[in-house]
């Protein structure tokens, strides 16, 4: 049995512990907690939906994520695609009922530790998402740190994600076009240090608030730091619709997903991307199984 699949056993086998734990919680005070936002719009925010007619278009910089993975047409071909496609799907599925509310689905890319590949999961299945015709995906780098997809793409003059929660600026004028058609972008920006206070707090809320009040034409790829490097990670991912916790195979250990799926809470609506060779009676670079109620659906 792989390391995966035993991780995917263990928190089987955990999640009436998990619930049981947040119920006490929920009893106890709460002086950090952070519950999912109510996905109705919010009259005085500003929906962040199209960016700003003088919002600058960034360019792709290929020599920035080559060497990675990070070129757009690896994900455009072969069985990536396929894989990522499934997974757009599901992603679909998962969220029907945020859209059909009228309010754009906020989908939370992490993982346990860096280097599991959660910024390829987000910029690679922000990319799938262009091929919904009815659907415009924004790219949101919430890793003020590290900025790996920020990174990816030219310099924006404004302050992006971090002026918006260092100063309540709202994110309609943050977020950016880019060359690669469809595909809009809320860089970091400026600030990032006085930002990261705010990451889970108020004014994330209010952040995520305007994300929903964007509409069903819409939807929101976030990539957030890893849940065990950071303390934000976890409140950032009960504000989520859908986190996508991404597992990188045979190198994820089990306790490190066991422990960010307790950091999370049982609240957060969890499924897992498989990255890597997932041993399922064929190769495949993603696998993908939904779980909720102790219950794995393929």
């Amino acid at each position: 049995m792989s390391v995966v699949e035993k991780a995917i056993d263990r928190m089987k086998a955990r999640a009436s512990e998990a619930r049981a734990a947040d119920e006490a919680q929920e009893r106890a005070p709460a002086e950090v907690r952070v519950e999912r936002l109510p996905h109705a719009a919010v009259p005085e925010f500003v929906a962040a939906a199209e960016p700003a007619p003088e919002a600058p278009t960034l360019q792709y910089l290929p020599q920035s994520g080559d060497h990675a993975g990070f070129n757009p047409a690896v994900s455009r071909t072969g069985q990536l695609r396929t894989q990522l496609r499934a997974l757009r799907r599901k992603v679909m599925e998962a969220t029907a009922a945020v859209r059909n509310a009228g309010n754009a689905p906020v989908v939370v890319v992490t993982s346990a530790e860096p280097g599991e590949g959660k910024s390829f999961t987000a910029f690679h299945l922000a990319l799938s998402f262009t091929a919904e015709p009815d659907l415009i995906p924004v790219l949101v780098d919430a890793d003020l740190m590290r900025q790996q997809t920020s990174r990816l793409f030219s310099r924006a003059a404004g302050g992006g994600l971090a002026a918006s929660l260092d100063h309540g600026a709202p994110l309609a004028g943050a977020i950016c076009r880019t060359d690669i058609s469809r595909l809009h972008l809320l860089p970091v920006g400026a600030g990032t240090q006085s930002a990261i206070e705010h990451l889970g707090g108020p004014r994330w809320n209010r952040a995520v608030a305007e994300m929903h009040a964007a509409g069903p034409e819409r939807l929101f790829v976030v990539d957030t730091p890893p849940v065990l490097a950071t303390t934000e990670a976890q409140y950032l991912a009960r504000s989520a619709d859908i986190v996508l916790f991404v597992v990188r195979s045979e190198v994820t250990p089990v306790n490190s997903v066991s422990e960010s799926l307790e950091r999370i809470g049982a609240q957060a609506n969890v499924a897992f991307v498989f990255n890597g060779r997932v041993s399922t009676g064929k190769d495949v670079y993603y696998g993908y199984s939904y779980y909720e109620d102790g219950d794995a659906k393929e």
